[in-house]
């Protein structure tokens, strides 16, 4: 059962889009999101109510809209949440959607900041055991140091040409990158230059 919106494809330069979480074995919709990129599909970085749904019915991934703004993905995102709740929708949305800004503007940074002050982080209190530093300090170690990596518009070319041939973590490798880095490549958002 969707929505009912429209997608939309006027720019290159749109490429928000508003998703819904279904359960595979009953097919309930039990999340409404917005995103950009690969977000609709990703397990992490989502609520642990999110995670138990997910683990124990799986997921499919549905589009309400595509190649939107994100002014419009907050809103298409609130109204989606809005209809659904109303028709007695049960969703594993902690907000009414609309607040998740991709780049928020310093007064936005200010006031979540401001927030934040006096709650405690949450893994304060949290100890690890001999073990778990070990293999933390193992991992780390064995991952490639990136923060000063520089790319050439040449290479940049190059991740550009790779798209769909091989995987965004094949090219981050390939070029001593995040992932980040290249999905901001290949989205147009930034790139390093020497």
């Amino acid at each position: 059962m969707l929505v009912g919106f429209l997608v939309v494809d006027s720019s290159d330069n749109m490429q928000f889009y508003v998703y819904q979480h279904r359960k595979v074995d009953t097919n309930e919709i039990f999340y409404i999101g917005k995103g950009v990129g690969v977000r609709a599909n990703k397990r992490h970085g989502r609520s642990e109510h999110w995670q138990r749904v997910v683990k124990k019915h799986g997921i499919i991934v549905e589009f309400i809209a595509k190649n939107i703004d994100e002014e419009l993905a907050l809103l298409c995102e609130q109204e989606a949440i809005d209809v659904y709740k109303k028709r007695g929708i049960k969703l594993v949305n902690h907000t009414n959607g609309g607040e998740g800004v991709s780049n928020p503007s310093d007064e936005v940074r200010q006031k979540m900041s401001l927030a934040k002050i006096g709650k405690p982080s949450p893994r304060k209190g949290i100890v690890l055991s001999n073990q778990q530093k070990e293999k933390l300090s193992i991992s780390g170690k064995q991952k490639p140091k990136r923060a000063l990596r520089k790319l050439t518009l040449e290479q940049v070319k190059e991740i550009r040409l790779l798209q769909g041939v091989i995987s965004g973590r094949k090219i981050a490798e390939k070029f001593g990158v995040t992932q980040n880095v290249i999905f901001g490549i290949l989205h147009n958002k930034t790139y390093i230059q020497e």
